[in-house]
């Protein structure tokens, strides 16, 4: 097998091969084949191959962003799970009554000891406005949302379900983002 050029841009496969007759002199077949379909497909074949290459390339890509988005999402979402927790038990070991609320004035929070205090469950106030479930405002947000100051240390008497006056100490701030807007308030009685 022999490959030429025959002018500046063919190229020709050439196949040559010798015989001998009885019949005739020795000579020699000569078959020659254009290559410029051939040519034609592979340079097909490589831009194909590119291709495919750069789709494979940029698909592995998309595979690794993924998967490390995807493990962000799991440590995130296990950071927040552990400080929701320990949230939740500093607020539910404290010995003080701790009652927050969210922009809207709705109680997102209400620890045992404000149960306690108050008489009221928590799976009753959750969510419900605060308003309603203290209409004299007996913690104080109402009043420290209203002036957007915190309320310190004030001393009152209250009368808990059981008809015992007892005198607490209440305290009330306004929580606010880092850009200084209102996210609702806290007391802790």
């Amino acid at each position: 097998l022999i490959s030429y050029n025959e002018g500046a841009d063919k190229q020709v496969l050439e196949v040559v091969k010798p015989f001998v007759s009885s019949q005739f002199p020795p000579g020699v077949f000569r078959i020659g084949l254009s290559l410029a379909g051939y040519n034609q497909v592979s340079r097909s074949y490589q831009n194909q191959m590119i291709l495919f290459s750069l789709i494979l390339f940029f698909l592995g890509l998309l595979l690794v962003g993924i998967v490390m988005v995807n493990q962000s999402y799991f440590v995130l979402d296990k950071s927040y799970k552990e400080i929701r927790t320990l949230t939740g038990n500093i607020l539910e070991g404290m010995n003080s009554a701790v009652v927050a609320v969210d922009r809207d004035r709705k109680i997102i929070t209400f620890n045992r000891v404000a149960e306690g205090i108050f008489s009221l469950k928590r799976e009753e106030v959750i969510n419900k406005s605060y308003s309603l479930v203290f209409p004299r405002d007996e913690c104080l947000i109402n009043e420290a949302l209203n002036s957007r100051k915190s309320i310190r240390e004030m001393e009152k008497k209250f009368r808990l379900s059981s008809g015992v006056e007892k005198d607490l100490v209440f305290g009330a701030s306004i929580l606010s983002d880092e850009k200084g807007e209102l996210q609702g308030a806290v007391a802790v009685i």
